[in-house]
């Protein structure tokens, strides 16, 4: 008996310990994020309820604040700041004379709506003869601010304008203060090239060696497009916050010996009703013609979403499932290391996705483009072998997530 209670008083005592150290870690930092997290708890009512359904990550109030400060750290430590994008060029050469930097940065103009999705483009083939590979991305958003950011890389841009609505349930406005012109991501119905996505204080990104998004006049990839997603008009239209909203690229003309892409799965239609939980399925086919190596994921659901899992399937009479990877898609919405760095897929293989969802307001929420509706995606970064088609390689989509869409009517041997 006295054993266990000495073990029970080195345990309260390194506990005592740890939250001491952390306070003094984190110095002035440390009452801001509390007061975040109480206004976290204050804005969502049923918080705690939606807790007991995340299996993978909280397990009360202490373990929310840490995971909270260990996002604050994350985000502060990797985003680029307001200075640093001030001083980067439009375009600048290194001093090996082979990187080049591009930034693209949202204008100064007013957001007239909530949930207005907004794009800007930079021409990067201007000057420019030769292919480029893009191997970095830098950040610079707020999440107060911005609900999520996209880059693309386009052959035209939607618009010539300087900014211009690209999608989203904003409707024009007669005010010509806020007036602002509408068209598609990418011209003349073009399939857009996604290249990033980022939200939730995501951190930078920088892919693998010898791995490069492909880009440039031989491509036909002339334009970066930046689509923004500003969830309230008021956050984004105090203190310049649209004009301080982009992303910095870095890209080098030494030809890499892979290809990057992106395999993007979503769910289409649905809804969660009030006080429920519900999973979201997705499954595709892959036939993409050469292997794919994925080497990172992403998820991406709006406040409902507590896990997002993706695997490939080998079916047979016991389906074989290897996971891609699987988040709490409330942590910030980077792009991961995949489990299994060895994994491929090829031509016949299924890719199978799932969100986890419990609704804890008193309303269905339905599928849709505003940050009070959901989303489901699970994004596959991905590399694959130079050839002669490896410069046409799009972004490929699976978009077979209906609400009749379950893992149970497709395969046996379901892994959850």
């Amino acid at each position: 008996m006295n054993y266990y209670l000495l073990m029970a008083l080195i345990q309260i005592g390194v506990i005592f310990l740890l939250n001491v150290a952390m306070c003094l870690a984190t110095n002035q930092y440390f009452p801001g994020l509390v007061g975040n997290f109480l206004n976290q708890l204050k804005e969502r009512k049923d918080r705690n309820k939606f807790l007991e359904y995340n299996e993978g990550a909280e397990n009360g109030n202490q373990s929310l604040l840490m995971d909270y400060i260990d996002y604050f750290q994350k985000s502060t430590e990797n985003s680029a700041t307001e200075e640093e994008m001030t001083q980067t060029d439009a375009k600048s050469a290194s001093e090996d004379n082979k990187t080049r930097k591009f930034s693209v940065q949202m204008p100064q103009v007013k957001i007239p709506y909530d949930d207005t999705y907004l794009c800007t483009a930079i021409d990067i083939s201007s000057n420019e003869t030769k292919t480029l590979y893009i191997t970095q991305f830098i950040p610079h958003a707020q999440q107060s601010v911005a609900h999520h950011l996209l880059l693309y890389a386009c052959r035209t841009p939607g618009s010539d304008a300087a900014a211009w609505n690209c999608g989203g349930p904003m409707a024009e406005t007669d005010n010509p203060e806020t007036k602002l012109p509408h068209a598609t991501i990418c011209a003349d119905g073009e399939i857009e090239t996604i290249l990033w996505a980022w939200a939730k204080g995501a951190p930078r990104l920088e892919l693998p060696h010898g791995v490069g998004f492909e880009v440039g006049p031989s491509t036909g990839l002339n334009f970066l497009v930046f689509n923004a997603h500003f969830k309230s008009k008021t956050v984004a239209n105090e203190n310049n916050s649209v004009y301080n909203t982009g992303v910095t690229v870095s890209a080098t003309t030494e030809q890499q010996p892979k290809v990057a892409g992106i395999y993007l799965s979503m769910s289409m239609l649905g809804s969660v009703p009030p006080h429920k939980k519900k999973n979201f399925d997705i499954i595709c086919s892959y036939h993409g013609g050469t292997v794919m190596h994925p080497f990172a994921f992403r998820v991406h659901t709006h406040a409902l979403g507590f896990r997002v899992s993706g695997y490939k399937v080998s079916t047979g009479i016991v389906d074989r499932w290897i996971e891609i990877g699987n988040e709490n898609p409330q942590h910030p919405e980077a792009f991961y290391p995949v489990k299994d760095k060895f994994l491929s897929i090829s031509n016949g293989d299924w890719l199978a996705s799932r969100c986890e969802m419990f609704n804890f307001r008193n309303r269905t929420t339905n599928i849709g483009m505003k940050h009070t509706d959901e989303m489901c995606n699970f994004y596959i970064m991905y590399w694959k072998h130079r050839d002669k088609n490896s410069a046409k390689v799009k972004t490929m989509m699976c978009k077979n997530g209906f609400p009749w869409t379950h893992w149970r009517n497709k395969f046996n041997n379901l892994p959850f």
